[in-house]
């Protein structure tokens, strides 16, 4: 009788072991939010991550940053636990996901930072392709590149802080606030970048555009150029020191996945689609 009351004293540790074990998958897969949930789902965010696979059209794979640029979340929205990804070619920034929960499931915003075509694949399936690349644009009356590093860091800070963003319609906007620090930063000697940097634009904490900035030399010619990522579907308008410079439409939710934006619901694993609601 002892061994046998030994025997399933054992089993039921084991059992319990294994249900805590699962615990915090089906927890963060819940609608719950405490810290440690939000932390498990930003894990899984960063798994999910790691499992898309990247390359330019010329064929180069991209690189992904291992851990989120930024960590976020909109009580607003009920968005608990939202995280950023990039990748890069060279150093340099070419593709950029917001990943963030919806419903048990996690959503994905993609969108290209990439002058030519890419394709995203997850599991050997292609599911964004996007054909059309952006363009980086110069900044006119910008000051003279600094001679080091540290200072043209404080320098594309105050470049950053000229810009100002608002989303919504003419009638009614938001306007959102600049991250002092760059999210990420980099030097590309193969692409003449002598600085880069990508500052996040954010609604409270989450992101809803990205504004890239280089410092190049081309020949004897040393320029500051920018270009911007949208992420969110909603109108966007640009300004550099009060004057508007670039306006973006609001998405159009045909989820064309050869366009440079897109977005899409998918379960944690980054299986299944399912259509995503208007938010």
């Amino acid at each position: 009788m002892r061994f046998l009351a030994l025997c399933l004293l054992l089993a039921l540790i084991c059992c319990c072991q294994s249900l805590a074990a699962e615990e915090p998958a089906d927890a963060a897969r819940s609608g719950e939010s405490t810290p440690e949930i939000n932390s498990q789902r930003i894990e899984m965010m960063t798994e999910v991550a790691g499992k898309y696979e990247l390359t330019l059209d010329s064929g180069e794979p991209l690189q992904v940053i291992p851990d989120p640029l930024l960590k976020w979340s909109n009580p607003i929205l009920r968005t608990h636990a939202g995280s950023v990804f990039l990748w890069t070619y060279q150093s340099r920034p070419q593709a950029v996901v917001g990943m963030f929960t919806s419903y048990g499931d996690v959503d994905h915003e993609w969108q290209t930072i990439c002058e030519t075509g890419l394709t995203a694949k997850f599991d050997g399936k292609t599911l964004w392709n996007p054909r059309t690349g952006i363009q980086w644009n110069a900044i006119d009356g910008s000051s003279e590149i600094a001679p080091s590093a540290a200072l043209r860091m404080v320098q594309m800070r105050a470049i950053a802080r000229k810009f100002s963003v608002e989303i919504g319609s003419a009638k009614k906007s938001t306007p959102l606030r600049v991250l002092t620090q760059p999210l990420y930063s980099y030097e590309s000697p193969a692409a003449d970048v002598l600085t880069g940097g990508v500052f996040g634009f954010v609604n409270a904490t989450d992101p809803e555009l990205l504004l890239c900035l280089e410092a190049r030399t081309i020949g004897s010619k040393q320029q500051w150029y920018y270009t911007v990522a949208r992420m969110t579907s909603t109108r966007i308008t640009v300004k550099y020191q009060d004057n508007v410079v670039t306006t973006i439409d609001p998405w159009d939710w045909k989820k064309d996945p050869e366009k440079p934006f897109i977005a899409f619901r998918r379960l944690w694993d980054g299986s299944e689609f399912i259509s995503k609601r208007n938010r």
